[in-house]
This record gives C-alpha cells, structure tokens and sequence, in this order.
C-alpha cells in the first residue's frame, strides 16, 4: 500500500514526491469528491492541510497527515511524536516500548487497531462478562414462569411443550454486543494480513451476540458495575472506532476510512495531563469549566489553575509564531476569560518552535470598576531530545506560579 505523508498546514502539489511516494492526479481527484472537508482545502492542482492530523485511506493508498512543532523535517520522527502523543493521551495503548511496535510500516489507523486488538485479547483471556436477561419461549420441561395464556394459544396441540418466562444469564449482552460491532467495523479499516487474522479469532468468541447497528448513543446505556467494569477501556476504544465510521466514505464499490484528529483539541489534552501528574500539594487543575455568557450561550476556557492565593486561565493554542503577535480574537478572548472566572491573569500558551522570549504578565486597560487583568504568552517545548516532552507540566507550572503580577 503506498503511503504519501505531508505535516499539518502544508500544501501538496500534483507531481510532489515523498519518500518515493508520488501524488498523483488520481490521488487528487479523490480528495476533491470528499471536500468541502474541515481536513483540507482544495486549491489549483494541491491540497492545502489545516491543523487536523491522521490518514485519509482512499483505493489503495494513504495519506498520512502529521504534527510538526519546531523545524525537524523527518516525517519518522514526527510520526514517532505523533504515536507517543497519542499514546500519553489514552487513545493508544500498546502495553510494551513503543519503538517494538513498527511505527513506519503501519498507518496511524492500524496502529489504533493494534491497540484495540491488544484490550480485545486481554478481556477474552480473562472472560466475557454475562447478565442476567428474561426470556418468553418453548421447552419441552417445565421450568421458570408457566405462561398461561400463551401457552394455551401456543401449545394446543402440542402438549409436550410448556411456553415460560425464564431468566437466564447470556452473553448476549450490550458491551459485548457493540464489541462485536466495533470487530466487525474494524475489518474494513485495514488489509493487513496479520491484523485481519487476530480480529476474525476475536471475532469467533463474539458469534453468539446479536447482529445490531450500534451508534454512539448506545455507550449512554451502559451501566459499568463489578461484573464488567473491566470492559471500561476497550469500550473507549470501540466507541471511537464506532464513531469514525461517521467519516467512512465509498468510491463505487470500493471502502475507504478517515481517521483524523483535532491537533488543538490533542494539544490541550496534552498539557491537561502534564500539568495534572505534576501538581504539588495545593494546587488544583481543572479542564473545560463552563461559566454563562449570554442566554443559552456558554464559554469554556481549555484549562484552569487554582492555588490558594490566585486562579489562573490557560487558553492552549496549537499555532506556530515566529514572533510575540497573538491575534486580536485571542487577547480579547484572554480578556473575557479574566473576567468571568475571577482570574488574576490569562495565559496563551503556544508551542515553541522558533527562539522566542515569553512575554510576562502585561495588564489590560482597567475595567470602569478599577479591576486590572493580566494576558501572558508561554511557548513551551512540547519535544526534547528523547521525543515527547513529559516534563512540561512540571515545567510550566514552576514559571506561571512563581511569575509575578
């Protein structure tokens, strides 16, 4: 399968070659049939990227998109970054050094399947879970709830049987019902051989679920207790494979998948995390807090800091600066957040790819009530010499409590 990788934000032109892998006219006019798309913009004869990252599978090839946070131009190295972030943030899992699991022959879809597989095999080594369901049917012995009325207009002339309610305990319950699903979706994801081999064996031990169409509102109704709590990480799993079916496309009879990622929405879970292993006493993170703005309306900053003497907001922005000039949407969006959320200062946080000095707590105009607000910029080194930065949290943190406003 060949496989043409690009970074997030670059345009690719007809004719450019990769690593020996060139785009061709043909590898265009399909990207067209799926746009508009968030993932892209059509331009003359090139695609221009925007800041979504993963793989387009499209009749018999692949584009992978991947993140680039400083000039480091080896498309394997940002790959290897891009795994170990999302293997940081829960959404891989490979359970063994990440550098033995064979990075650049796989797309990033199949290194997702991998991950679910492995979750699969480790629930079927320690059991499917089983409930308790009530059942209406035909036995040939007595046993359970004699329905009577049923029995008489069912079993008439046939006296041998009895027609009860029974409860029995089943396999056939939801978890293992969208499991079975998910499998089922999962084989059209990849034609790895190896990969196909270990979904059809865990596909074997599910054959006695029902056959259902699954959507994501079905995880609402699930009721994790003692018996199945353990499917809590592989269910994570299935539901986003569940949930990228959304983006599944069709050429004639040909299947084609899109499995991207919102690099703004990675980078905040990042640093979320970061910041959350490294707390010191005292200190509390939080992600997402909501707070009413107008009507209906609500706003939510990405991260929020609270230690005993101030609050701090943390607006993440995946951007690129090769200066100190956030936008005027993000200064006043800086603003608005002080405001709401009693916050002594706001910090735009970016990550650092360019030689630039972190612009200190800088107040706003007072407010006609007297209050005054502080705007910070951070630039953080999201990688170092071994990869992924996992001391950023503990990093960041040092320098937003000790700065003085």
């Amino acid at each position: 399968m060949k496989i043409i990788q690009v970074f997030e934000y670059e345009v690719l032109r007809v004719g450019a070659t990769i690593n020996n892998a060139t785009f061709e006219a043909k590898h265009f006019e399909a990207l067209v049939q799926l746009a508009p798309t968030p993932y892209f913009q059509v331009q003359h004869q090139s695609i221009r990227f925007s800041h979504y990252v993963g793989t387009i599978a499209l009749d018999g090839w692949v584009l992978e998109i991947l993140p680039k946070a400083d000039m480091h131009n080896d498309y394997s190295y940002w790959k290897t970054f891009f795994i170990s972030l999302l293997d940081y943030c829960k959404l891989l899992n490979f359970n063994a050094d990440i550098s033995k699991v064979g990075l650049q022959s796989h797309t990033i879809t199949e290194l997702y399947l991998v991950s679910f597989l492995t979750e699969i095999e480790r629930l079927l080594r320690r059991g499917l879970a089983m409930e308790y369901t009530t059942i209406d049917h035909n036995q040939k012995a007595l046993s359970g709830k004699l329905l009577i009325a049923q029995h008489l207009q069912r079993n008439l002339v046939h006296q041998e049987r009895f027609y009860v309610r029974q409860r029995i305990k089943t396999f056939d319950t939801l978890p293992n019902q969208i499991l079975f699903y998910a499998l089922q979706l999962a084989q059209q994801l990849s034609n790895n051989s190896v990969l196909q081999t270990r979904l059809r064996f865990c596909l074997q031990s599910f054959l006695n679920c029902s056959q259902r169409k699954v959507t994501p509102n079905d995880f609402d109704k699930i009721q994790l207790n003692t018996t199945n709590a353990h499917y809590k990480t592989v269910l994570e799993y299935a539901r986003q494979i569940i949930e990228q079916q959304s983006n599944d496309i069709f050429f004639g009879d040909f299947y084609g998948s899109i499995w991207m990622y919102d690099m703004n929405l990675l980078f905040e879970d990042y640093l979320f995390r970061q910041l959350q292993a490294a707390c010191p006493s005292g200190v509390k993170v939080f992600r997402q807090q909501r707070q009413n703005f107008w009507q209906e309306r609500f706003i939510r900053p990405d991260i929020i800091i609270q230690t005993p003497q101030q609050t701090i907001v943390l607006d993440t922005k995946w951007k690129i600066l090769d200066r100190i000039h956030p936008t005027m949407s993000d200064i006043q969006q800086a603003f608005v957040y002080s405001h709401y959320f009693a916050a002594q200062k706001t910090v735009l946080v970016f990550p650092k790819v360019y030689p630039i000095q972190d612009l200190p707590p800088t107040p706003f105009q007072p407010t006609s009530d007297g209050k005054i607000y502080f705007c910070e910029v951070r630039f953080v080194e999201v990688v170092n010499q071994e990869g992924l930065n996992i001391e950023l949290g503990k990093q960041l943190l040092e320098k937003l409590i000790n700065a003085t406003v």
